[in-house]
């Protein structure tokens, strides 16, 4: 393979694609001034090199995985879409006048810790909550009419 490298002319062997790298054997580096090195192995970034010419198809083969591999991974994007999250709950044993006046559903962002996700619907025994991550915990208050609330 010839190809350019930082305007240095690159001529070697691609031995094989390591993620985005060539692996390269048996090759010369030419600056402009004329200098030469020789290297017997050199990992490079396919990123960073301006091809000339391929010896064999092999080569171009090993280039072109490098190179898309490059650009899968630049390009993934983490999902922040919001997902709708039934949780089902065992009711506490209290009186049966007791009636539920408050929850909070927690998640756990990485970011920012912990926030809270958005209750969409109650029933006697499951919540549906919707938020960008799982559950992690639920804090549901309850009233009992007709005790000592003074507080």
């Amino acid at each position: 393979m010839r190809a350019l490298y930082k305007g240095n002319l690159l001529k070697a062997q691609v031995a094989e694609a390591r993620g985005p790298n060539l692996l390269l054997v048996n090759g010369i580096l030419i600056d402009p001034g004329g200098a030469v090195s020789v290297f017997d192995r050199l990992l490079i970034a396919a990123a960073d090199l301006e091809v000339i010419e391929f010896e064999s198809e092999s080569e171009e083969i090993m280039f072109n995985q490098a190179h898309e591999y490059v650009e899968a991974v630049s390009t993934k994007q983490v999902s922040t879409a919001e997902k709708y999250y039934e949780i089902i709950f065992k009711r506490p044993d209290l009186p049966t006048r007791a009636r539920a006046v408050d929850y909070k559903v927690y998640e756990y962002d990485p970011f920012s810790g912990e926030k809270l996700q958005r209750v969409i619907e109650v029933g006697r025994d499951y919540l549906i909550t919707q938020g960008v991550n799982e559950p992690r915990k639920v804090c549901i208050t309850y009233e009992i009419p007709g005790e000592n609330n003074s507080q």
